[in-house]
């Protein structure tokens, strides 16, 4: 068991003691400043808009919470409130003739209550959405039960973070036509396609070209990598709580099994969040805010169809839910039906040959018919033949003896699919019961994920001999045997058809209680688990292959024999048939799993002229465990289970020093906020993390923030793996290796992973500038500088021993080992001695070798700088309601250097890196119940370096649009009921020509292929 009863313990007795530590001094020191609080005055700037957002605005401004929502609400409107207001008047404002009141008191947060029938005929008129419907459904998010009102990247209530943060809304997560989370994550500036996703999983062959690339995706996950540093360090919350790790080396979390129905916003924070959430939080943090209480049931149902009717998309939501006075109940179901994409059904991934494009042949050499390998040099067997009977002549030759004809080549994009199929079932169930001031919360997820593509079998070699009666020397020169090179047996065998399984389950419970004052805490267990596997319907079995190919005996019947020579399939079916195992094991799959506990408190602790000091303090203990399972062509199984235990502590101090009540010239504001948090792992030891964020206001419509912090990465269990001996070798390489160029002396190379790694560390910082126009009601610039400096980066330092004596890599080069050490790499699982040389030797001391350390180390570096810019105006006209908005990143700097000791080397802009420039702009109409959207979308222009000489990559844009109508609340068949239409790519826009080493045409990893794509959404509560 990863989590022992003695630490739960210790854990919860030192928290304890220390909370009521904090409180004893002064037991009605927390009572005397909440009503202080309660009737200073406070800044508000929240916009009319609907009840739920104007309630998240309100929360956040007040730094309160709401606790309690009744059951049923119908709501309009929220007004306006702009202002210097104490938090009750503010309240009354806002929801003023909306049928609703709130009720407002340190202890107990914000309760929001429907009005009785005499109290509304006094009630103010509110706010009238023009030509809208009677009643206007705005009631996605209001039926909150709790609303801990805690912003993503801070554990205190209501703190304002000084990192930068971009929100995605649930109304923009519509408007877009977004069916999947894929599909927000890749429309978002900050983040880069390399990592895991459907664009990539049936073509992992340009993973080797991209930073970040590889990520073990064995079934079709999604990852997240903001600012390119690699999916494994972007920390993905769901609720602020982890998810588990996934795929073959736990490098990435999967996010496509959150159900999009589920989804109220997604939170981005865009710096490092390690201080707070602990290890992966170095590219930033994104949380998935699900929906947490709904009162009724609602249908969703939609249906996207692209432009050339070659791949379709349908998916059924379903939301039922029940609020009481003593909590409430929410199921929340998912399924989704994709159709697969064809190589064949788009131009620029339809062949591998881009030369039409405007590329290279990316074919390989082989095929069907293949080349013969004979006499040193490369014969193509000629086309438009059985294979029965080739003779020598066939293969004609220039004066020298050379072969005339070029090799034949293989085409491997005429079978598969650059899109799988997929089918999902995603469920959520919430609950929550409140007994007085104390919360019991439990939540389960379960998501089942199947993807089926197809591919061209990968081609082989076959040595033939003389054996076979349709052998054919085309060398002539009297050999008795040739290779038949890279083989295609898809005339044969057809495609293979690859079915990946993903099932992903969570479960959170815990209680939240009141600790004394304002002190608020929480228990929280949280269990969450990944199982991805991947089995092909066919796998071949080589053996057999081989005898069929040169049978035992004389005169062996043709008709029993595998005749490699043709273009056209010419063995016999039974033949066929027997080479293939079609019972295969699972070719690989992995397990992953976190347990964890936890204990938090948050409240007051001292008085400072801008307010209350707030602290959040916690520790928690998490266990995670990884079983990574490899069996491939019936090779026997690789196996690794693997554990860890970690244990951390965190404290975050907010401290306003300055506010309304102390204010100067030039200080409106001024708050620090100090975060640190302790974690040791029981594998690679301990790190320390701090953060410091500084908010200074010199007018009320500016404000500057900063942060300063530092930030890790763990290990993966896998990367520290050493016991797998297929993956860890120890290879003796002779004095003759020098023959070739290496090194002047023997030695032992060893390869593989690394128990002696250690976490990755990053220096991050971040400095903005916020303003709001005085008077505006929904205008925002957010202007932010970001810097990454992640060193001890875990990286192979040699792509070849060839170049072990090369001055850089001195400190991997062991030139006098011991003979201990010696010993230890000879009679371990992983040795390898293709030249035969006398161990006895080594093992004395007579041969002296040394020792290259070619593993997995902490030697990379990467640095990162640039800016992002948030715009947000809301501009009301006679015709309507406009939202425009603004999001984009630039980057600077993307350096990379394989050792901390080399020259930073820039690779912005290039292909397989981020690019500079990426942006997002939308524009969205509201009037009434109708809503019209457009969004832009544009990825900067870029460089392929991997060409000869480089090429251009141009830029791309594409448009989004949407429509939407909402009817009012009623009866009959249409109310309560939303209509959405969306066309994603309404211009059709092909990818820009990339000339990828892998030969597909377009760079998956910053484009899709889908083009353009219809899409039409009905929802209704019943």
């Amino acid at each position: 068991m990863l989590i022992t009863n003695a630490r739960v313990r210790r854990l919860l007795f030192a928290l304890i003691v220390g909370v009521a530590a904090l409180n004893i001094d002064n037991p009605a020191r927390a009572q005397s400043s909440a009503q202080t609080a309660s009737a200073e005055s406070i800044d508000f700037e929240i916009p009319a808009q609907p009840v739920s957002s104007a309630l998240s605005d309100f929360a956040r401004q007040a730094r309160v919470q709401f606790l309690l929502f009744t059951e049923g609400l119908q709501t309009v409107e929220a007004n306006a409130v702009v202002g210097s207001y104490p938090i009750q008047e503010a309240l009354d404002l806002l929801l003023a003739g909306t049928g609703l009141k709130g009720s407002y008191s340190p202890e107990s947060g914000v309760i929001i209550d429907r009005i009785s029938d005499a109290d509304t005929t006094a009630a103010p008129p509110a706010t009238v959405v023009e030509e809208g419907p009677a009643e206007q459904d705005v009631s996605d998010g209001l039926e909150a039960l709790v609303e801990e009102v805690v912003v993503t990247g801070s554990r205190i209530r209501g703190a304002q973070n000084a990192s930068p943060i971009v929100s995605i809304s649930r109304e923009e997560i519509d408007l877009a036509g977004f069916a999947t989370v894929e599909q927000v994550i890749e429309k978002l500036p900050q983040n880069f396609g390399g990592g895991a996703s459907l664009d990539t999983l049936t073509d992992t062959a340009n993973d080797t070209n991209v930073v970040g690339g590889n990520v073990g995706n064995l079934a079709g996950g999604t990852s997240v990598n903001l600012r390119g540093l690699g999916a494994s360090s972007t920390l993905v919350l769901v609720d602020g709580r982890r998810l588990s790790p996934s795929g073959f080396g736990s490098s990435f979390t999967n996010v496509s099994s959150i159900p999009v129905t589920a989804i109220e916003r997604v939170d981005i924070l865009t710096d490092g969040a390690s201080a707070v959430y602990g290890s992966d939080a170095i590219g930033g943090v994104v949380n998935f805010v699900l929906r947490e209480q709904y009162d009724g049931a609602e249908t969703r149902v939609r249906y996207g169809q692209d432009g050339n009717g070659d791949l379709s998309d349908v998916l059924v939501g379903l939301s039922l839910g029940s609020i009481r006075d003593s909590g409430s109940l929410l199921f929340i179901y998912e399924y989704q039906d994709s159709g697969h994409l064809a190589y064949t059904d788009r131009a620029f991934t339809s062949s591998s040959d881009l030369r039409g494009l405007g590329g290279t042949d990316r074919r390989r050499l082989g095929g069907s018919p293949a080349n013969i390998e004979a006499a040193g040099q490369l014969w193509a067997i000629p086309a438009g033949q059985d294979g029965r009977s080739l003779t020598a002549a066939d293969f004609p030759t220039d004066a020298s003896g050379a072969p005339l004809s070029p090799p034949n080549r293989f085409d491997d994009r005429s079978l598969g699919d650059v899109l799988p199929s997929l089918k999902r079932h995603s469920a959520i169930f919430r609950l929550l019961h409140t007994f007085g001031t104390t919360e019991l919360f439990a939540d389960a997820r379960l998501s089942t994920q199947e993807t089926i593509w197809r591919r061209n079998f990968t081609p082989i070699d076959i040595e033939v001999t003389d054996a076979n009666p349709y052998f054919v020397d085309p060398s002539n020169s009297g050999l008795t045997s040739v290779l038949v090179q890279s083989y295609a047996l898809d005339n044969e065998l057809g495609a293979q058809v690859n079915t990946g399984e993903i099932d992903s389950f969570g479960a959170v419970s815990g209680l939240r209680f009141d600790a004394g004052g304002d002190w608020r805490g929480e228990l929280v267990l949280n269990w969450a688990k990944d199982d991805q596997e991947t089995t092909p319907n066919l796998v071949l079995d080589r053996t057999a292959l081989a005898a069929a190919v040169n049978p035992a005996g004389p005169n062996p019947d043709p008709a029993t024999v595998f005749n490699p020579f043709g273009d056209d399939p010419d063995t016999n079916a039974a033949i066929i048939d027997s080479l293939v195992d079609h019972s295969p094991p699972r070719e690989s799959a992995s397990e992953n799993e976190i347990r964890s506990l936890g204990l938090n408190f948050e409240g007051s602790v001292f008085e400072l002229p801008g307010g209350l000091a707030r602290l959040a303090a916690g520790a928690e203990i998490r266990g995670e465990q990884l079983i990574a399972i490899r069996n491939v062509d019936n090779a026997g199984e690789v196996r690794s289970d693997l554990e860890r235990d970690v244990t951390s502590a965190y404290a975050e101090l907010f401290l306003p020093l300055a506010g309304r009540s102390n204010r100067l010239p030039g200080i409106e504001r001024l708050e620090l906020s100090l975060a640190t948090r302790y974690e040791h792992y029981s594998d690679v030891g301990d790190s320390v993390n701090p953060k410091l964020g500084v908010v200074w206001s010199p007018a009320a419509a500016l404000t500057f923030r900063g942060t300063y912090g530092r930030s890790f990465k763990a290990p993966s269990l896998l990367d520290l793996d050493v016991e797998r001996s297929s993956a860890n070798l120890a290879v003796y390489f002779p004095q003759s290796f020098v023959d070739i160029g290496a090194v002047p002396f023997p030695m032992i190379g060893l390869s593989g992973n690394n128990d002696k790694l250690e976490p990755e560390k990053a220096t991050t910082w971040t400095a903005g500038v916020e303003w709001r126009p005085a008077g505006s009601e929904a205008t925002l610039l957010n202007l932010t500088y970001f810097d990454v400096d992640l060193d001890d980066r875990i990286a192979l330092p040699l792509t070849s021993f060839i170049n072990s004596d090369d001055p850089r890599f001195a400190a991997l080069v062991n030139r006098n080992p011991t003979l201990t050490e010696i010993a230890a790499l000879v009679n371990s699982s992983g040795w390898l001695n293709p030249g035969g040389a006398s161990e006895d030797d080594l093992l004395s001391g007579a041969v002296s070798a040394a020792i290259v350390d070619g593993r997995l180390n902490n030697l990379a570096r990467s640095v990162v700088t640039g800016v992002e810019l948030e715009l947000r105006h809301r501009f009301d006209t006679s015709i309507g309601v406009f939202d425009a908005r603004f999001d984009g990143q630039y980057i600077f700097n993307f350096e990379r250097a394989l050792l901390d000791s080399d020259p930073l080397l820039e690779e912005v802009d290039t292909y397989g890196r981020p690019i500079d420039f990426r942006a997002r702009a939308g524009l969205i109409w509201r009037r009434g119940g109708w809503s019209l959207s457009t969004f832009l979308n544009y990825t900067d222009d870029y460089t392929d370096r991997l060409s000869e000489p480089n090429r251009a990559i141009a830029s791309w844009t594409t448009w989004d649009l949407g429509l939407a109508y909402r009817s009012g609340r009623g009866q009959g068949v249409f109310a309560n009921t939303r209509l959405v239409l969306t066309v994603q790519n309404a211009l059709d826009e092909d990818p820009p020509f990339v000339n990828t080493p892998a030969g597909l045409g377009y760079d998956s990893y910053n484009a899709d292929p889908e083009g353009r794509v219809f899409a039409l959404e009905i929802a209704k509560e019943w």
